[in-house]
C-alpha cells in the first residue's frame, strides 16, 4: 500500500520556512489583533520568500502524477 500525504523530502527547507512563516503570523491574524489590509501583504510576502511557490509546485506534481497512477489501474 502507497504510504499516503504529500513526501517533503523534496522541499523540506522550504517547508520548514513556510511553517515557521505561518506559525509567526497566524496567532495574530486568527486574534484580530492585526489590520489585514496592512500584514496580509506582508504574510504573503513573508510566504513567497520562504518558499510557498516551490511548495505548492510539488504538492501539484505529486497530486498529478498520484492521478495518473489511478488512471492506469
Amino acid at each position: 500500500r502507497a504510504q499516503q500525504g504529500v513526501y517533503k523530502s523534496q522541499v523540506s527547507a522550504e517547508y520548514s520556512a513556510v511553517s515557521a512563516v505561518i506559525q509567526q503570523y497566524i496567532p495574530s491574524v486568527n486574534c484580530g489583533t492585526v489590520d489585514p489590509a496592512t500584514n496580509l501583504a506582508d504574510f504573503q510576502s513573508a510566504l513567497k520568500a520562504a518558499g510557498i511557490d516551490t511548495v505548492i509546485e510539488e504538492n501539484q506534481k505529486q497530486l498529478d502524477d498520484w492521478a495518473a497512477s489511478q488512471a492506469a489501474e
